[in-house]
């Protein structure tokens, strides 16, 4: 390893390691739950769900897939 390609790699570790740590000491983010309801209105149970079948979910958003 050349030394210029040391000096890069331990440059790179330095900022990966002071990112994580400023994102780790961040507070979480709490958000509102949510229920999913059908297009009347009702709210869906887990057991009405259909096994082995993808859904799609718009949250929070309609136009957020």
């Amino acid at each position: 390893m050349q030394r210029r390609d040391f000096l890069a790699t331990c440059a790179v570790g330095l900022v990966t390691e002071q990112a994580f740590a400023a994102v780790a000491a961040a507070p979480p983010k709490l958000y509102q739950r949510s229920r999913l309801v059908d297009p009347t209105g009702r709210a869906i149970r887990a057991a009405e769900l259909p096994p082995r079948r993808n859904l799609l979910f718009h949250y929070p958003y309609r136009a957020t897939p």
